[in-house]
C-alpha cells in the first residue's frame, strides 16, 4: 500500500514537472519581454535543485519528511504561480520552491522503495520507471496544449494536484525496521548512481531544451521539438533501466 501512495505521488510529480520545466521560459518571458530574466528564473530553479540535493545527502531527516516537505514546498511553487503568473517575483520564488521540491521528493521515494528485499526493489524501481517515462513524455504536449488554451485553468490545476500530492504524502507511514543509518545508505545509493544521474540530467535538460525550442520556434515547429524531447526522454528511460 504504502508504495502505491509513492508511484503515484511519483506520476504526479513528474506530470508536473515536465509541464513546469516546458513552459517556464514562456511564463517568464510573457511577463516584461526580457530573456534575461528567463536566465535569472532559471539559475535560481536549477542551482536550488543541486544544492538540496547536495545538502540533503546529510541525512538531516527522514524519507518521508522529505516527502512531506517537499510536497508542502510544491505546493507553494504552484500556488505562486497561480497567484502570481504575471509576476517576476513570483515566478523567481515559485522556480526556488520548485527546485527545492525537486530536490527532497524524487531520492526520497527511491530510497524507500529500494529499502524492500532485492527482489521487490528491483521490481519497484522498475515501476518506478515506467512510471516517470510515461509522465515525463506525454506532459510536455499536454501542458503546451492547456496553456494555449487557458493559462490559469492550466495553473488551477496545477495547485489542486499539488495539494492532492501533499495529502497523500502525509498518509505515508514512516518505516520502523530501517535506521537512519540505512537510509542514508540507501539514498546516497540512489543520488550517486551513475545510472540515477544519467536519467535525472537528461529528463530535466530534454524538458527544458523543448521549452526552449517552445519558447523560440514558430508553433509549425513546435511538434519536431516535441519529437526531440520524446526520443532524448525515451533514451533515459532505458539507459536507465538497464543494470
Amino acid at each position: 500500500m504504502e508504495n502505491k501512495k509513492l508511484f503515484m505521488i511519483s506520476f504526479l510529480v513528474n506530470f508536473i514537472f515536465s509541464m513546469i520545466t516546458v513552459l517556464l521560459s514562456l511564463i517568464v518571458f510573457k511577463i516584461n519581454k526580457s530573456s534575461t530574466d528567463i536566465s535569472l528564473v532559471m539559475i535560481a530553479f536549477i542551482g536550488s535543485l543541486l544544492i538540496t540535493r547536495g545538502v540533503l545527502l546529510k541525512n538531516f531527516l527522514s524519507s518521508r519528511s522529505e516527502i512531506v516537505i517537499g510536497s508542502g514546498i510544491f505546493s507553494i511553487g504552484c500556488l505562486l504561480m497561480f497567484l502570481g503568473s504575471t509576476k517576476l517575483l513570483f515566478m523567481f520564488f515559485g522556480a526556488v520552491a520548485f527546485g527545492l521540491a525537486i530536490g527532497m521528493i524524487p531520492p526520497a521515494i527511491l530510497s524507500l522503495l529500494s529499502s524492500d528485499d532485492e527482489v521487490n526493489k528491483d521490481m519497484n524501481l522498475g515501476i518506478y520507471n515506467a512510471i516517470v517515462a510515461l509522465a515525463a513524455v506525454f506532459s510536455p504536449k499536454i501542458g503546451e496544449e492547456m496553456y494555449d488554451l487557458n493559462p490559469q485553468l492550466l495553473f488551477e490545476i496545477w495547485l489542486i494536484l499539488a495539494i492532492g500530492i501533499f495529502l497523500l504524502a502525509l498518509l505515508i507511514k514512516e518505516q520502523q525496521n530501517n535506521s537512519s543509518e540505512d537510509t542514508l545508505v540507501n539514498l546516497k545509493k540512489v543520488v550517486t548512481n551513475s545510472k540515477f544521474q544519467i536519467y535525472f540530467l537528461t529528463l530535466l535538460f530534454s524538458s527544458i531544451s523543448y521549452g526552449a525550442y517552445r519558447f523560440i520556434l514558430q508553433k509549425s515547429s513546435c511538434r519536431f521539438a516535441y519529437i526531440i524531447s520524446f526520443f532524448g526522454q525515451a533514451i533515459s528511460w532505458c539507459s536507465f533501466s538497464k543494470k
